[in-house]
């Protein structure tokens, strides 16, 4: 075996052994995925600001306990399994299906997603006496900014990726997202 060869076997062992989590521990499997990619995404966040500002390492464990207690079991476990379940099961690549579930997740899981993602930062901040101020502040203004991100996202996840895989592509895109959650909870998003 050629030193080059070793990178790609051991990304093919990874990528065996995420595949037998998922199908011995999903639920678990995808709550420390979505703990990585919002931890993840909020490191980014935070090393992206201007002014630099000191690194909050809270901060980051926060959002990762977002992702392994509510984005992982939740929206990408009970919610897709929820919405693969309820709408068209045997043919859930058509373009109605794929639309269905995308306006479904727009329209009902991302304003509560947000809620309570702007509820949890504010409650583990210390601040809830905040919380509903703020919600009402951010909330319609995030999910407009998420439709940007979250439609075509939706729509390649509902119609290309295998349900198994879900969390792990929301995921990917999510570093993206938690970014910009990070900045609107830090006040950056109007």
């Amino acid at each position: 075996m050629s030193v080059s060869a070793i990178p790609l076997q051991i990304a093919r062992a990874g990528w065996g052994s995420y595949n037998q989590s998922l199908q011995k521990h999903p639920l678990l499997t995808k709550a420390i995925t979505a703990a990585v990619g919002f931890s993840i995404g909020d490191i980014i966040a935070q090393l992206s600001t201007e002014p630099k500002r000191d690194y909050n390492l809270s901060r980051t464990l926060r959002m990762g306990a977002f992702g392994l207690l509510f984005a992982g079991p939740l929206q990408g476990h009970v919610w897709f399994n929820l919405l693969d379940k309820s709408i068209s099961p045997r043919n859930p690549t058509k373009p109605w299906a794929v639309v269905s579930k995308m306006a479904a997740d727009q329209l009902l899981m991302a304003p509560l997603g947000t809620a309570c993602f702007f509820a949890w930062t504010k409650v583990t901040e210390g601040k809830a006496n905040e919380t509903v101020p703020f919600i009402e502040a951010k909330l319609f203004d995030t999910i407009q900014t998420g439709w940007k991100l979250w439609v075509p996202a939706h729509l390649i996840n509902f119609a290309a990726v295998p349900s198994s895989q879900r969390v792990l592509y929301t995921n990917l895109v999510a570093i993206v997202w938690t970014y910009i959650l990070s900045q609107a909870a830090a006040g950056g998003v109007k």
